[in-house]
């Protein structure tokens, strides 16, 4: 046991672990980056008026084959508008069964069979993005717990999430610098390697009239927010380095003890011959 506890605690077992901590921190702020903007209905009521949503999921009345679809389509206020794209969201996060609505008791058609294929794989996406959600704050209590209990350890490997947040973040430019390049080129390989074919190619529905215009700005406040959260870690781990450091210190070697407190200070030392305790000159005459 005290073998195993010596290998939990070892500096290497640390640094690993200082690693995850990091780690599931940028798993968790890349989560909340995404899901701030994604279910703020300030965003969409802001993108839908600035690109003119209401008039083209309107027009898309004419593709559906529900007639009182098209017809709920076609008369969309810019309130229901907005109550679509919840359900939508609701849907991808597993609050919804069914990406088609119901109106007043009937089901409603809005979205076509190629639609409803590739929102089930969004939403499949969806799921493996909050499983790995849960495992980056698993990672990241796991970190907290464990230097909690050995606040030393992380002074010995306080440098490891600089390099480990250092290399994420180089990632993380690198695709932002790829998206301000060609955005267009960016989000046709993001799909490549998260869709299978090309089930995600619209020249026309509900789905892509609602929805596609948004991303150009979504995915900048998704990075900015993602850097925001990160720098904030980043001045945390400062704080808490300063402050190791600090108490290192004040226990060090060098810490001058109080007059009297000391074993160097005391006249009970065996080492020590106060020249009270021998005969003065004057005595000696």
């Amino acid at each position: 046991m005290s073998r195993f506890r010596k290998t939990l605690f070892s500096p290497n077992t640390g640094r690993i672990l200082a690693v995850l901590l990091t780690l599931g921190f940028f798993i968790l702020s890349g989560a909340l980056s995404i899901l701030l903007p994604a279910l703020t209905p300030a965003f969409y009521r802001r993108e839908f008026a600035k690109n003119d949503t209401l008039a083209l999921v309107r027009q898309q009345a004419a593709y559906l084959s529900d007639e009182k679809a098209a017809s709920y389509v076609a008369s969309l206020s810019e309130e229901e508008l907005l109550a679509l794209m919840k359900h939508t969201l609701r849907y991808c996060i597993f609050l919804e069964d069914d990406l088609n609505i119901t109106v007043n008791g009937e089901r409603l058609e809005v979205f076509r069979e190629d639609e409803l294929s590739h929102m089930r794989d969004v939403r499949s996406v969806f799921g493996g993005g909050l499983l790995l959600t849960l495992a980056g704050l698993v990672l990241f209590v796991l970190g907290v717990v464990y230097f909690r209990i050995r606040p030393r350890l992380y002074a010995s490997c306080r440098r490891v999430p600089y390099i480990t947040l250092a290399v994420l973040a180089g990632l993380l430019l690198i695709v932002a610098l790829a998206a301000a390049i060609d955005f267009t080129a960016a989000f046709a390989v993001f799909h490549k390697i998260f869709f299978a074919g090309t089930k995600w190619r619209f020249g026309d529905g509900v789905m892509i009239a609602m929805i596609g215009d948004i991303f150009p700005d979504l995915v900048p406040i998704i990075f900015v927010l993602w850097i925001f959260l990160l720098g904030s870690f980043v001045f945390v781990l400062s704080r808490v380095s300063r402050a190791l450091r600090g108490a290192s210190q004040d226990e060090g070697p060098g810490q001058t003890l109080p007059a009297g407190s000391g074993k160097a200070e005391s006249s009970d030392s065996p080492n020590e011959s106060p020249a009270s305790e021998g005969p003065s000159p004057e005595q000696n005459r």
